[in-house]
């Protein structure tokens, strides 16, 4: 996250992911080892978190509570690795609520408010945290 940050590719969120203006917290990155010259993205100029505080409230564990004066919450990582590990237990992991819930994100424009096509809310109803789906909307 930190590293695609300072490619210039978004900006960190209170939930500690990496924020892009496409999709939001809703990505996935992956590491390419190069010795190709690449020109990093200007950072970008503003926060694209607005601090609604979402990944907050809708967290399962109520993994996160406010930093004061921080930009990003302060975050239990006990509580989050405890449940994902039970979700992994279940066979159901990972959780992810806290990503789907953030309102940043040009991908909102084709999903709408819940950024989770129903295939998508099908599938975390069979394979996902139990109350995935009541905490995305």
């Amino acid at each position: 996250m930190i590293a695609g940050k300072y490619a210039g590719l978004g900006t960190i969120g209170l939930n500690h992911t990496l924020i892009t203006k496409e999709y939001g917290p809703r990505i996935r990155l992956v590491s390419v080892i190069t010795d190709a010259e690449i020109v990093p993205d200007p950072l970008p100029k503003k926060e694209y978190c607005i601090k609604c505080g979402l990944c907050m409230k809708k967290c399962p564990m109520q993994a996160f509570s406010p930093n004061e004066g921080g930009a990003v919450a302060c975050m239990d990582k006990h509580k989050c690795a405890l449940y994902h590990q039970k979700l992994k237990n279940e066979f159901r992991y990972p959780c992810g609520v806290c990503t789907a819930v953030c309102p940043v994100g040009e991908d909102k424009k084709i999903y709408g408010k819940s950024s989770v096509s129903e295939d998508g809310i099908a599938h975390c109803q069979a394979f996902g945290s139990k109350n995935a789906v009541s905490n995305m909307v």
